[in-house]
């Protein structure tokens, strides 16, 4: 979804809202978990701190991977995944954001 001028005429908020009803939303991405540490940032402009993070794993390896999310972890702009001190390089993930 693009983000609208300030001063949207009726097509452009059409146009929003019709990809926003498709599922068209930016507020999604992949992210792999970091070998060899116990923690992944993610930068993502539109996250801030009341933003709710949902992760959904794309690999084996994710699906068997301990991870959390504090609420504190999560700031404008960004948050941090903690999780095992792994070598696996293929813990791939999904997640989207509410808020």
């Amino acid at each position: 979804m693009r983000i609208l001028p300030k001063d949207p005429n009726t097509r452009e908020i059409s146009d929003a809202v019709n990809q926003a009803a498709k599922g068209n939303l930016n507020n999604t991405g992949t992210v792999t978990l970091t070998a060899n540490v116990t923690s992944t940032t993610v930068i993502d402009t539109n996250v801030h701190n009341e933003s709710k993070i949902f992760l959904t794993p794309q690999t084996s390896n994710a699906a068997s991977e301990s991870w959390y999310i504090q609420d504190a972890d999560i700031t404008n702009g960004q948050f941090i995944i903690t999780h095992a001190n792994a070598a696996s390089t293929d813990r791939t993930f999904q997640y989207s954001y509410l808020g």
